[in-house]
């Protein structure tokens, strides 16, 4: 399972089991997540998120800024790979700068 920190806007009790913040590489980067979730699970608990997030619960959708850019790349060498893990990991070689293509998924 692998998930992004707001992929699962509409099921916050989902942020609470400990395997799925596992897949969610954001919560690394958080400090002090324990007292949060503590927060959320009593929000939950109580019903006070359900009241607070009515809107949201009645959402289809949820734009949390998420965009899928696609690049097309263009080059020989990685000057430091270092610099480019996923491309090092796909056999990629590049050069930079690269060139974008002119394709962007929106």
């Amino acid at each position: 399972m692998d998930g992004f920190l707001g992929a699962y806007w509409r099921r916050p009790h989902s942020y609470l089991d400990a395997k799925i913040r596992s897949c969610i590489s954001s919560f690394s980067c958080i400090t002090e997540v324990e007292p949060r979730l503590e927060e959320l699970r009593e929000d939950l608990a109580t019903g006070v998120w359900e009241r607070k997030n009515q809107q949201l619960l009645k959402a289809d959708s949820f734009d949390i800024g998420y965009r899928l850019i696609t690049a097309e790349v263009r080059g020989k060498d990685v000057p430091n790979p270092a610099l480019c893990p996923i491309a090092q990991t796909a056999g990629l070689r590049m050069s930079f700068p690269f060139g974008l293509s002119d394709k962007v998924l929106t």
